[in-house]
């Protein structure tokens, strides 16, 4: 019964959204926010919506009609094969799908307000200030040196590798990360490099777990 009910009421939030750009092309009125940012497109592209724009530019009128019911066909022909796969992101966890659904849509904000210039960085999460902005401060500055922001990566081995085998590996890896080509990749993304023997890599990334967690459990008590 959830199922059907969910079905019926997409089904008529669907239709109330198609059904409210009628009065947006008959009388000129937005049904709904959405339809008030197409009719803002509309004007600032010379179209006055009303019933002149059926005799003015019908191409218009009728292709966004067109665009209704071949919309419609595309999620008929796109739902019906994929209904399992939707019906099975039901059994995510609630805990990983919302952080998942937050995640998506601040980056994918926080993208579309960097590039429109809305928003600007405020600090740098780093010891040091980066010759990129130099005149941003660090998290560093205010007291909180162990706020970092660090991407790593390591080859990790299973216990009782011989060394002369681990040697060889480590040199692989390092002769890898100091190509040329890679270093100034980099360099041009503002992206200091430190490379770190197994046992100093270990021992860095036990201390940065301590960090995070004493972190964690500050936020926690508040």
């Amino acid at each position: 019964m959830s199922a059907i009910t969910c079905g019926a009421g997409d089904g008529a939030s669907r239709t109330l959204r198609i059904g409210g750009a009628d009065p947006l092309l008959t009388p000129g009125i937005p049904g709904f926010p959405i339809l008030a940012l197409l009719m803002g497109a509309f004007i600032i592209h010379g179209l006055t919506p009303g019933p002149f724009l059926f005799q003015e530019r019908p191409d218009v009128v009728w292709g966004l009609i067109a665009s209704m019911y071949l919309g419609n066909v595309i999620l008929l022909v796109l739902n019906l094969p994929l209904v399992g796969l939707w019906a099975k992101l039901l059994e995510i966890r609630y805990p990983f799908l919302y952080s998942g659904i937050l995640l998506f849509c601040t980056v994918g904000d926080n993208d579309t307000q960097w590039k429109a210039g809305r928003i600007r960085m405020l600090t740098i999460m780093d010891t040091g200030r980066t010759k990129f902005y130099p005149d941003l401060p660090t998290t560093a500055e205010p007291g909180f040196p162990t706020i970092l922001s660090a991407s790593t990566r390591g080859i990790a081995a299973p216990r009782g590798v011989p060394g002369p085998i681990m040697k060889k590996l480590q040199d692989v890896f390092y002769k890898a990360m100091m190509t040329k080509e890679h270093m100034d990749m980099l360099e041009k993304a503002g992206q200091p490099v430190k490379i770190m023997p197994g046992e100093e890599f270990g021992k860095y990334y036990r201390e940065q777990f301590k960090v995070a967690k004493k972190w964690v459990d500050y936020v926690r008590k508040k």
